[in-house]
């Protein structure tokens, strides 16, 4: 990390010393003996001494972690409420149930889409007949934003913005045919 960290070091000043002013090549050359002599210094103070103890035995604690089962690969997003205290339980229950739930079910069926990290809601002022908004990211760093429109106290479901009919699954249609009704009059 050292001699990685000395190499950036001496290519950026050299580029700054380049770029202010000419530099011969015997102080070029200089310059870069300098900074091997620096790297492979670094090199040896931070080589690790040889010790020759037995590693510790393992605890109860430690072999109690080691038996416990591996996490479950397809764990789900991780899902966030921002000002967490500000929603009231049903508030939560109604926006996973239609809109938090039904998003992740479309895009864990959605054919060759990246998977989902997380989602976040958050209480909104911007629009009235919207009071939250939402945002999702994936792995591959694309992210979702939108509105969630309420009628009265009931969060409208979510549904898919689509240019044309939406690639419905068919666990998505038995779980969610509220939706299929708003997508497929």
């Amino acid at each position: 990390m050292k001699s990685s960290l000395i190499f950036v070091l001496f290519t950026v000043t050299a580029l700054v010393l380049s770029a202010c002013a000419p530099v011969s090549e015997e102080d070029f050359q200089s310059t870069v003996e300098v900074a091997i002599a620096l790297t492979a210094l670094a090199q040896t103070a931070a080589a690790p001494a040889v010790t020759t103890a037995a590693p510790p035995a393992p605890t109860a604690e430690a072999t109690a972690e080691a038996t416990l089962p591996p996490p479950a690969e397809d764990a789900g997003p991780e899902v966030v409420f921002l000002a967490e205290g500000s929603f009231s339980t049903d508030e939560k229950a109604q926006l996973r149930s239609r809109v938090i739930e039904p998003f992740i079910l479309y895009y864990h069926e959605l054919a060759d889409h990246p998977p989902l990290l997380t989602i976040t809601i958050e209480k909104s002022t911007s629009l009235v007949g919207y009071p939250y908004s939402a945002q999702a990211i994936f792995e591959t760093g694309i992210n979702i934003g939108w509105l969630v429109p309420a009628t009265g106290a009931l969060v409208d479901w979510w549904f898919p913005d689509c240019m044309g009919p939406c690639p419905l699954s068919d666990n998505f249609r038995a779980a969610y045919p509220e939706i299929v009704a708003i997508l497929e009059p």
